[in-house]
């Protein structure tokens, strides 16, 4: 494929902006990094090319990725114009003017990103479909039309850059002498192992003899009396004793 479509829209209007980081593994319009990074871990090294990075040949075919469809619900107040009942959380026409330009910006200054689609551009009448157009039910404009158009003509003052990670992002882990505890958090789901190392006297551990270690290859002065396999969950942690 040469281009990937995904939608950006927030679970809650009324809360999350551009700037927001959607919980893993949601991707909003300051998470596509994770994006790119899904099809880096998928594709990497075969036919599929992946999105470009710093380094990338001019030649090498790269992805690009297209935004489907993005909007922010807004509350409406127009007699007549509207049926039904709001069946999610709103924003208000100043905030979404703010968030789609926002975010326009910020999208145009990605290279990897190709279009960007605002869903649609007049509301639905029914309330519980979209009201997250640029003009409403009367056709009269929003404020974000004028905001998006100015974000537009602006253009891109200063070029982003995604780098691919082959690390668990967010990773850290802790261990407490005292209770002989250990545990790890991460910002997305990892798979995480903990040891805890018996050393002798007067031997010493080095980065070099975690692989055998966990491998259950005996290292000279050090053995393993606690191993343990656990699933980390974004944003939460995992230990054991």
């Amino acid at each position: 494929m040469d281009e990937l479509t995904i939608h950006l829209y927030p679970r809650d209007a009324a809360t999350q902006d551009e700037q927001t980081h959607f919980d893993w593994p949601n991707v909003g319009p300051a998470d596509i990094h994770r994006d790119k990074q899904a099809v880096w871990d998928a594709f990497n090294g075969t036919g599929q090319p992946v999105f470009a990075e710093p380094g990338t040949p001019a030649r090498t075919p790269s992805l690009r990725l297209r935004i489907g469809e993005t909007g922010w619900q807004v509350a409406t107040a127009l007699p007549g114009q509207y049926t039904g009942t709001e069946n999610l959380a709103v924003t208000d026409e100043a905030r979404q003017a703010r968030i789609l330009s926002n975010m326009v910006r910020d999208l145009e200054c990605d290279p990897g990103v190709s279009a960007v689609t605002l869903f649609h551009l007049i509301d639905d009448r029914d309330l519980a479909q979209f009201q997250t157009r640029l003009l409403r039910r009367d056709g009269s404009e929003r404020p974000s039309f004028a905001a998006v158009r100015d974000a537009i003509r602006a253009g891109c003052s200063t070029a982003e850059s995604w780098s691919h990670t082959t690390g668990v992002v967010g990773a850290t882990a802790f261990f407490s002498p005292g209770t002989r505890a250990f545990s790890a958090t991460a910002t997305e789901d990892a798979d995480g192992v903990g040891l805890l190392i018996r050393v002798d006297p007067g031997a010493t551990v080095t980065p070099a003899d975690i692989g055998p270690l966990l491998a259950g290859t005996p290292v000279r002065g050090l053995t393993v009396p606690v191993w343990e396999r656990k699933l980390v969950k974004a944003g939460g942690s995992r230990g054991s004793r």
